[in-house]
């Protein structure tokens, strides 16, 4: 949509006019990475997402972390749709974790898994990706197998 310097030159001019703070509030808001859960009720859920996408990464995950914002979570874009397994070593904090076909719809949910558990954690189903989430998220929002998911990446 708009190109780094095209984004520098209008920021330029609106701090010059006084009205840079909004636009730079909106631009981060906006680019940051994110993905919006619609659940069966029509109502859209903003997360914005670390992306982990390599294999260390995918193996680290949310461990050693004591916080996780209330709107964020942890996207991880897997290589294949095949039936994902994760754990909670090292993990302190409990989360939802939100299994999602390679159409971006949900397969499965595992709500408030248990922190330092060694379990493997999976559905039965094949997925593409997984969003972590803080424990309780899904039934605080109403979100459910076959729920749809909008995936924005733009920086």
């Amino acid at each position: 949509m708009f190109s780094t310097k095209r984004v520098l030159i209008i920021a330029i001019l609106l701090v010059l006019t006084g009205a840079g703070i909004g636009f730079f509030q909106y631009y981060s808001q906006n680019n940051e990475p994110h993905v919006i859960l619609i659940n069966q009720n029509g109502q859209k859920i903003k997360v914005f997402v670390e992306i982990v996408d390599t294999p260390d990464s995918r193996a680290h995950g949310l461990m050693d972390r004591d916080y996780l914002g209330k709107n964020n979570g942890m996207l991880f874009l897997m290589d294949e749709e095949e039936v994902q397994s994760f754990w909670m070593k090292n993990t302190r904090i409990p989360l939802d974790m939100i299994f999602i076909f390679s159409d971006w719809k949900i397969a499965g949910i595992i709500e408030n898994t248990t922190p330092y558990s060694l379990e493997p954690r999976s559905i039965e189903m094949p997925s593409k990706y997984v969003l972590e989430v803080n424990g309780g998220f899904c039934q605080q929002h109403n979100i459910k197998a076959g729920d749809k998911v909008i995936f924005n990446s733009k920086k």
